[in-house]
C-alpha cells in the first residue's frame, strides 16, 4: 500500500506514488501501489447507434444488433466482449468523476427534446449530470454534456448512458464518450 499524505500543506488530488486525496475532507485514501488512478472510458468509433424509443422514459444507449461501443483506456475498469458493450464495470468502490457527452438527431422531423445521462445497473440517474438539448428537425445533430460524481459503493456496479426523446422517436447517436475516474471513498 502507499503512504498517506506527508501533512496539512499537501493539498494534490493524486500523484505518481498513487495517493489520493478524498475531496470533501483532504483526508487520504488509500489505493493499492500497483493499482495507479482508477479510471475508464469509451466511446463510440463512427457508427451511429440507433435507439429505438416507445416512449418518453429514459432509453440505455445500446445497439441491440451489433457491438456500438469501444473500449477507451481502462484501469481497474472492465469494458465486456461478446456483443454485449455498452457499459464500464469498476472494480474499486468510491467516489466517481462521470463525464460524457451525446451527440444526436431525431429519426423524424419536427422540434424534440432530447435529454441524456447516465446509468447505474440499468437505472436511469435523474437530475444529477442529466443535460438537455432540442433539436429542430429530422438530421439536426445536437450535442449534450454533462458531469456529476456518482457514490458507487459495490465495485460492481455498471456505469452506461441513456437518452429520452420528449417526441418518443428515435434518435441517432452519432457520437458518444463517457468517462469515469476514481476520485474519493465512498
Amino acid at each position: 500500500m502507499s503512504e498517506p499524505f506527508g501533512g496539512e500543506q499537501d493539498k494534490r488530488m493524486a500523484d505518481h506514488g498513487h495517493r489520493i486525496a478524498h475531496l470533501e475532507t483532504l483526508e487520504p485514501m488509500m489505493v493499492p501501489s500497483d493499482v495507479g488512478l482508477v479510471f475508464g472510458s469509451m466511446f463510440i468509433p463512427g457508427v451511429d447507434i440507433i435507439v429505438a424509443i416507445g416512449d418518453a422514459n429514459p432509453t440505455e444507449i445500446e445497439n441491440a444488433t451489433a457491438d456500438g461501443w469501444a473500449a477507451g483506456e481502462l484501469n481497474e475498469v472492465t469494458f465486456p466482449t461478446g456483443g454485449d458493450e455498452h457499459y464500464l464495470t469498476i472494480t474499486v468502490p468510491g467516489r466517481y468523476e462521470c463525464i460524457w457527452n451525446i451527440s444526436f438527431h431525431a429519426d423524424v422531423g419536427g422540434a424534440q427534446a432530447g435529454h441524456g445521462g447516465i446509468m447505474i445497473d440499468g437505472v436511469a440517474i435523474r437530475n444529477n449530470g442529466e443535460a438537455h438539448r432540442d433539436v429542430a428537425n429530422a438530421n439536426d445533430d445536437g450535442n449534450m454534456a454533462a458531469p456529476c460524481i456518482a457514490d458507487l459503493p459495490n465495485g460492481t456496479e455498471q456505469i452506461s448512458l441513456w437518452i429520452a426523446n420528449s417526441a418518443s422517436n428515435d434518435m441517432h447517436i452519432v457520437h458518444s464518450t463517457l468517462t469515469i475516474k476514481l476520485i474519493g471513498t465512498t
